[in-house]
């Protein structure tokens, strides 16, 4: 989430980071009282809403790094590559982890869930693992953007694999048993994971930052990216009404309506962001960007003090107003520990 072009910033993918940041945020804040609420209710509807809006959030970061590591202009060196990158990913795992599993731990947690928690990660550290591979083969993903027709054609198998099959079978689940275990077996017996995962929103945040789309494209992508977004909200509702239980189905990041709505914030960045004089507005964007993962980082055990210590959750208003009320002073108070983390050397080289 936080590397970037030294030499020149891209502006509105540093502006991508901070808003993406921010909605992940939100995406957790509109979670975190979830399960509370009756399906249907008011508050389901409004945490149901908030939490559709933002699937894109995290997908958004692999696109942002996807158009930095895989850009030409860039250099590919693989002691980098090995020594900072993968490096500080590792380290920040294993610190940021093991202070949640203490957490846990000190909470009266059995040591062996502890020590399972340690290994896979609390709650949102699963991106350090996903992000870290996806950095091991940048330099197979390079030679493969170089080629604009292998591109296309790893594209076009990973949105039919990856994202047209979960798509249809998620539309399935309820409706049709019999064609959704058709529709799994030949997933799983094809065997194309290779192409399924998120080293398509790599090589898609590459393609979009580099190739020229004419308006109408770009106001048809925009429709369907509000449309998804609607979509997700939508067929969410009415299969966890059919389920009795909330359905997290349309939730995922390789369904249709998340995937175009990825597309086209960041295509509607890259033609609509405006430019910025060096001033007060930039250098609070380039600030807030370089702080993005130490946001991502500590917003977590933020929410979870202000809910458990201070009782401040979403339930004790509107979830209208409660929700992204909540979820901006977070992001406030986590971008405040980030930047003075981003101060202290050994921390701001390893751990944000």
């Amino acid at each position: 989430m936080s590397e970037s072009v030294k030499k020149e910033r891209i502006l509105y993918l540093d502006a991508l980071r901070v808003l993406a940041c921010f909605f992940v945020v939100l995406l957790h804040q509109s979670a975190q009282k979830f399960d509370k609420v009756d399906i249907g209710s008011y508050e389901w509807m409004m945490f149901n809403i908030w939490d559709s809006v933002t699937r894109w959030a995290v997908p958004m970061f692999v696109m942002i790094s996807g158009a930095l590591f895989l850009s030409p202009e860039k250099k590919l060196n693989y002691r980098t590559l090995y020594t900072k990158n993968l490096v500080r990913i590792a380290v920040a795992f294993v610190f940021w982890s093991g202070i949640f599993a203490l957490e846990k731990y000190l909470a009266g947690t059995r040591l062996r869930d502890v020590a399972y928690g340690f290994l896979t990660g609390h709650t949102h550290l699963w991106f350090l693992y996903m992000i870290g591979g996806l950095y091991l083969i940048v330099p197979l993903l390079r030679h493969l953007a170089a080629n604009e027709k292998l591109t296309r054609y790893f594209l076009a198998l990973w949105a039919v694999f990856s994202v047209a099959f979960p798509t249809v079978m998620s539309l399935l689940t309820y409706s049709s048993t019999r064609y959704y275990g058709w529709l799994s077996i030949v997933e799983s017996e094809l065997g194309l994971k290779y192409v399924c995962g998120f080293s398509g929103y790599f090589l898609l945040g590459y393609v979009l930052s580099r190739t020229e789309i004419p308006k109408k494209l770009r106001a048809g992508l925009y429709v369907l990216g509000v449309l998804g977004a609607a979509a997700t909200a939508g067929l969410t509702y009415l299969y966890s009404k059919k389920a009795g239980i909330r359905s997290d189905y349309f939730y995922g990041a390789f369904n249709a309506g998340v995937v175009f709505t990825a597309a086209a914030i960041f295509v509607f960045f890259r033609y609509h962001m405006p430019s910025l004089k060096d001033g007060f507005i930039k250098k609070c964007l380039l600030t807030f960007s370089k702080c993005s993962f130490g946001i991502y980082i500590v917003h977590l055990n933020i929410m979870s003090y202000l809910c458990t210590q201070l009782g401040f959750h979403v339930l004790k208003a509107n979830p209208a107003i409660s929700v992204p009320g909540l979820a901006g002073v977070v992001f406030l108070l986590s971008f405040a520990v980030s930047f003075v983390f981003n101060h202290i050397p050994i921390v701001k080289k390893y751990l944000v």
